[in-house]
């Protein structure tokens, strides 16, 4: 065959096995020389010797747990290295479902209801289809061409866009009353008349974990008070402020985990001066009546839904004083008391385990000293607890003692009285 031919064969084979990426080759070209040239094609595809998992995804935002009101919230992670150098890909999972599929590790891409771009290292999805709301966990699966994956940490969100609803239930002593945010029509002109100077109470209903803000402010938009109430599970706030004798236009409005805003319309408390008439006889020259101030004009509806005494300050000073005078006392008393008698051993080691019977004398008889009793001695149990200290009542001079340890009885009568007793057996 002639030389030229057979290059030309080889040629044609080198090509086609070259371009179908399976292997690399070093080809050797011979001169008339002795050098030689050398040519390496790397290889594109995956490849069944690569077992190796790219890094797992590290989730960014939304936070584990947040609440948004964003339906096209922007999920972002940071992106999977590959050890052998592939392509990564993700696959973004929606309460565990494979949404977002084919998400480039490399630049942007789009697909079925997602667009994604690089940042850096982080990758960042924006849905274009707004979610529902509700609460969603997500997660990312990162692959490479060999088809090995790695998966993220698993993270939750809630998507809440709807504006919380504000109901009021009770005003001072207006109770059950049916007006709300969803239907502020019956809102218009409201106004509630309230005997005072006092102290008026709200009662609020919203969604759970929102925040109430309730102002009261003066006819001319003057600031009196505000009260910032965080709800808890039960979504039920309590606000009040002390007002004067007046007119005040009450503002509230909420805003919820996910920032959703809502206000009730305004209306008014006036504060009336709080009296009570008293009738007097017909008598020439004195008024039909008489208004005694700063008394309840009405009693309170039931059920209430916060009761309340209020007291004049003198009053209440004196009220305080005495209770803490008969506080100190009640404390006196039982530091006097702790123990008025110790068992010890001869080691001066407490007893414990042991009954005492202790006889109170009543009688003095005419051959002794000694006084007697004719009442049934009192009985006191130590336990290890009380290391041999124990308080008698009415123990002092001529008292007898019987006292039943383990191994012995003993029998003692007190000659002296004494504040605190201590016995050796």
């Amino acid at each position: 065959m002639y030389p030229t031919v057979r290059y030309f064969i080889f040629f044609l084979i080198f090509s086609a096995l070259s371009l179908s990426g399976m292997f690399n080759f070093v080809v050797f070209a011979s001169t008339s020389a002795t050098t030689s040239v050398t040519a390496t094609i790397p290889s594109t595809g995956g490849s069944t010797l690569d077992t190796q998992s790219p890094t797992p995804p590290i989730l960014i935002s939304p936070l584990d747990g947040t609440v948004t009101n964003n339906n096209q919230v922007e999920l972002v992670w940071r992106g999977s290295t590959d050890p052998n150098g592939n392509t990564v890909t993700y696959t973004l999972y929606l309460n565990e479902i494979a949404t977002y599929l084919g998400i480039s590790g490399t630049g942007n891409s789009s697909g079925l209801g997602y667009i994604s771009h690089l940042d850096g290292t982080e990758v960042k999805l924006i849905p274009t289809t707004s979610l529902s709301d509700g609460q969603y966990t997500w997660r990312v699966v990162a692959s490479d061409n060999s088809g090995n994956t790695s998966s993220s940490t698993t993270w939750g969100f809630i998507i809440d866009t709807q504006a919380p609803i504000i109901s009021l239930t009770d005003v001072d002593f207006y109770h059950n009353l049916p007006y709300n945010s969803g239907d502020p029509g019956p809102f218009e002109g409201l106004n509630f008349d309230i005997a005072g100077p006092k102290e008026a109470y709200l009662t609020i209903k919203s969604e759970a974990w929102s925040t109430i803000t309730t102002k009261f402010l003066t006819p001319d938009n003057l600031l009196i008070s505000i009260i910032i109430s965080p709800l808890n599970a039960t979504g039920v706030a309590y606000p009040f402020t002390h007002l004067p004798v007046g007119v005040y236009k009450v503002i509230i409005s909420a805003v919820d985990r996910g920032g959703n805003t809502t206000a009730l319309p305004d209306f008014t408390l006036t504060i009336t001066q709080s009296q009570i008439t008293i009738p007097l006889p017909a008598i020439p020259g004195l008024p039909p009546q008489y208004s005694v101030p700063y008394t309840p004009h009405t009693l309170p509806s039931l059920p209430a839904t916060i009761a309340k005494i209020e007291s004049r300050l003198p009053l209440t000073y004196l009220h305080l004083s005495l209770l803490a005078v008969a506080v100190l006392a009640l404390l006196l008393l039982i530091w006097y008391r702790k123990y008025n008698i110790i068992f010890i051993n001869d080691r001066a080691q407490a007893y414990s385990n042991i009954k005492v019977y202790h006889s109170i004398p009543t009688i003095k008889t005419q051959y002794s000293p000694i006084w007697m009793s004719n009442r049934d001695p009192i009985s006191y149990t130590l336990g290890a607890s009380d290391h041999g200290r124990i308080y008698l009542r009415h123990l002092g001079r001529y008292s007898t003692l019987t006292i039943k340890t383990d191994e012995h009885t003993f029998i003692l009568s007190l000659s002296v009285k004494r504040s605190l007793y201590t016995i050796v057996l």
